[in-house]
Parts: structure tokens; C-alpha cells; sequence
């Protein structure tokens, strides 16, 4: 009697890292019994080999990603078996806000006019570029008066960062300027006839 060695087949599992379209995902292969060469398809026509890949998709959408383990053994009837996932690659929302052109000392109104494209809106940071930031949350829009930072003394462009993040983990920016206009000063003489 002689002892035959039955290897088990390999059980593939992988997770990803990722949630929105512009970031690099990690995929990490976690497969049990002897996996040395796994073959990755990342469902858009791109492919990849090794244990820990990493990928960047192009466009948002749904892929069906496929990891095949490769046993060790690779003279015995098991040598490979396959797990499909499916990834969610999110799209960014696109912020925009415009603003009114006020005098120093008035509440200029920045009107939101953001897209979320997927998910809601979850986080809103604003920096107005005069020293100040909060992170009001438009409805439908945000009061801010700037700082007159030059003393009256001319009109002022701020450039002023609106940052959005969505539920989905998904966030970017935008900076618009904004003008902030002198206040007229009040001046006059009088000269005898």
C-alpha cells in the first residue's frame, strides 16, 4: 500500500480597494490551499498576474472581475478554480457654486449648484480665500462676508474652494474667484464764492 497525495483545490477569494473612478485599485488575493500564480480579468477587455495587483479603470460602471488560483501542483487534476466579483467603480461629483459681486462689509451669496452623479452629498467644506473656511452646507445656498483684506483700498478677487464628498467615498473640488468690490467713500469740500 502506498500513500497518494490528493492536494486540495485551491479556494480563490480576493477583496478590492476602491470606490470611485481617478483611484488606483488594490486587489489582494486571500485564496487557501497553495495558490502561486493567480490570473486576474478585470472585466474591461485589461488583465493581470500576481498575488497583489493593482488597477486603474478608466470610466465608472459595474465590472465583474475574475481572479482564477493556480495550485502548485500542477501535474494533478486540480490545478485552478475561479471566483467572479462584481466592483462598483463610482463616478465624482462635480461641485459648483456662483456667486454675487458685493461691496466689503456685504454678504456676498454663493449659491450651490452641485451634482452629486450617484449617492447624495454628503460633506461640504468651503475655503474663501480670505483666511476663513467652515463647512456650511448650502440649502440651496451659503452667506459669507470677506474680510477686506487690502483695507478699502480696491476691489478684491478671492478665490474660493468649494470641496464635495458623496456617501459613496467619492469627492472633488472647485475654485471659482470671486469679486468683491470697493465701497464707495463719501468725500466732499466746500470753497467760499
Amino acid at each position: 500500500i502506498s500513500n497518494v497525495y490528493v492536494p486540495n483545490l485551491p479556494q480563490p477569494y480576493f477583496w478590492d480597494s476602491g470606490h470611485c473612478i481617478g483611484q488606483v485599485y488594490y486587489f489582494n488575493d486571500t485564496s487557501a490551499y497553495e495558490n502561486s500564480f493567480p490570473t486576474w480579468d478585470f472585466g474591461d477587455n485589461t488583465f493581470g498576474t500576481g498575488k497583489n495587483v493593482t488597477h486603474f479603470y478608466a470610466a465608472p460602471g459595474t465590472y465583474l472581475v475574475k481572479m482564477a488560483a493556480q495550485s502548485n501542483y500542477s501535474t494533478s487534476t486540480c490545478t485552478s478554480d475561479t471566483i467572479v466579483k462584481t466592483v462598483v467603480v463610482n463616478p465624482l461629483p462635480l461641485p459648483g457654486f456662483s456667486a454675487d459681486t458685493v461691496c466689503f462689509g456685504v454678504s456676498s451669496t454663493l449659491k450651490d449648484s452641485s451634482v452629486s452623479n450617484g449617492g447624495f452629498i454628503a460633506k461640504y467644506a468651503w475655503n474663501y480665500g480670505d483666511g476663513t473656511a467652515d463647512s456650511a452646507v448650502p440649502n440651496p445656498y451659503v452667506q459669507h462676508t470677506f474680510a477686506d483684506t487690502i483695507y478699502g483700498n480696491g476691489d478684491t478677487t478671492y478665490n474660493v474652494r468649494l470641496f464635495i464628498a458623496t456617501n459613496l467615498g467619492c469627492d472633488s473640488n472647485v475654485t471659482e474667484p470671486v469679486l468683491v468690490r470697493q465701497k464707495p467713500k463719501a468725500s466732499f469740500t466746500v470753497s467760499p464764492d
